[in-house]
C-alpha cells in the first residue's frame, strides 16, 4: 500500500472502473474493426485495389493498438506521475510490464505513421510529383523504423533504477487499493522530472461521496 497515496473516493479513480471501461470499449471497438476490414478486403472497389492494401494497414494497425489499450493491457496510469501497471490478460501471461509498455506506444506511433501514408499516397495519386516520388519510399521507412525505436533511448539512458522509490512516492494511487508488483515506471528523466515533482507537490483534492 502506497503511504502517500491519494484519498480520492471517487468510484470513477478506481482501476476496477478503468477497467470495466476498457472492457465496454473492448466489446465496442472490435467487431467495428473486423467489420471494417471485410469492408476493406471485400466492398473495395477494383478501381481502388491500391488503396485497398493502405486503408487495410491502417485497419490492422488501429485493431492491434485498440487490443493491446484496452484487452491485453489495459493500463492503469496515475497521471501525471509516469507510473502503471496493467490489468488486462498480460498479466496472467506473465509479459514484463516494460515490454507492454514499449509494445503500446510503439503500435500508437504506428497508427499514426499509418495516417501519413494514407494521406501522402493519395497525394501521390493525385498530383504527379515525379522529385517526390524519389524519396516517398524512404520518407516511409524511416517512418516506420522512427515509430518502433523512438524509445530505444529512453530504454537505454533514462529509465529509473530506483523503481520502488519511485512507486512510493506518487500520490496518485487510490489508498485502497494494493500496488501490484507489475507496476512499472517509464521516466523520470530530464524533461518529465519537473512535471513529476511539481504534480507531487500539488495539493490532493478529496472528493465525498
Amino acid at each position: 500500500m502506497n503511504e502517500t497515496c491519494s484519498m480520492e473516493s471517487s468510484p470513477f479513480a478506481t482501476p476496477s472502473f478503468a477497467l470495466a471501461v476498457f472492457h465496454c470499449l473492448t466489446a465496442i471497438s472490435f467487431p467495428l474493426n473486423i467489420f471494417g476490414a471485410y469492408c476493406i478486403i471485400y466492398k473495395t472497389p477494383s478501381r481502388m485495389k491500391r488503396l485497398r492494401v493502405v486503408l487495410l494497414l491502417l485497419s490492422l494497425s488501429t485493431t492491434l493498438m485498440d487490443g493491446s489499450m484496452t484487452f491485453f493491457g489495459a493500463p492503469f496510469i496515475a497521471l501525471p506521475c509516469m507510473i502503471g501497471f496493467p490489468m488486462g490478460i498480460v498479466t496472467v501471461l506473465g509479459i514484463p510490464t516494460s515490454v507492454v509498455t514499449y509494445t503500446v506506444i510503439s503500435l500508437a506511433a504506428t497508427v499514426g505513421c499509418c495516417n501519413i501514408l494514407l494521406f501522402e499516397d493519395r497525394y501521390n495519386t493525385l498530383v504527379s510529383n515525379s522529385t517526390w516520388k524519389i524519396f516517398r519510399v524512404p520518407f516511409h521507412i524511416l517512418n516506420f523504423t522512427a515509430a518502433f525505436t523512438f524509445l530505444l533511448p529512453q530504454y537505454a539512458f533514462y529509465m529509473p533504477t530506483d523503481q520502488k522509490r519511485l512507486i512510493a512516492t506518487c500520490r496518485y494511487f487510490p489508498c485502497n487499493y494494493p500496488i501490484p508488483e507489475t507496476t512499472f515506471v517509464l521516466s523520470e528523466s530530464i524533461w518529465s522530472r519537473h512535471v513529476v515533482t511539481c504534480a507531487r507537490d500539488a495539493p490532493v483534492t478529496r472528493v465525498e461521496m
